[in-house]
């Protein structure tokens, strides 16, 4: 009781229906990658000094030390680099 081939083919198609493969072409929207991370740049202004020059002034010589006449040389406008006797004044 052996089925011919051409049989076996029939029976297959009655009961499995045969898929029909469809390629459908759609426009799928892929995300963009983010943009690369800005760089930040932070400017710092120093507005206090690290000394203050107009503090004891008048007697500068007898309450400042080197360093702090030093910088006040390096500061003050010419006027006063003159009326401390700042040597190698920094014309600015």
């Amino acid at each position: 009781m052996s089925a011919q081939p051409q049989e076996i083919t029939r029976v297959i198609d009655q009961y499995i229906p045969s898929e029909k493969v469809v390629y459908d072409h759609k426009v799928v929207p892929v995300p963009l990658p983010s943009p690369p991370a800005k760089e930040v740049i932070h400017k710092v202004y120093v507005t206090s000094h690290a000394y203050d020059c107009e503090k004891g002034y008048s007697d500068f010589k007898h309450q400042w030390s080197q360093t702090h006449q030093r910088y006040c040389c390096l500061v003050l406008s010419l006027e006063l680099q003159a009326s401390m006797g700042c040597k190698g004044r920094i014309s600015s």
